[in-house]
């Protein structure tokens, strides 16, 4: 469970500061390794790596 963000600039990653229920153990970790969990009431199904398919990349659109 990430409970606050450190977010030192635009040149850098935020960094999640989580608490792992399991271990009582408090880590930060940067954004490249934050993962959504999956919830059917919001609608958000399981990331692709966890269905065993290929991620999609995300599409950008010019402004």
């Amino acid at each position: 469970m990430a409970f606050a963000v450190i977010d030192y600039g635009t040149e850098h990653n935020l960094l999640w500061v989580t608490a792992i229920d399991a271990t009582g153990e408090i880590w930060c970790a940067p954004n490249p390794k934050v993962r959504m969990q999956s919830n059917w009431s919001l609608g958000r199904s399981a990331p692709a790596e966890s269905r065993g398919e290929a991620p999609s990349s995300p599409e950008l659109k010019a402004i």
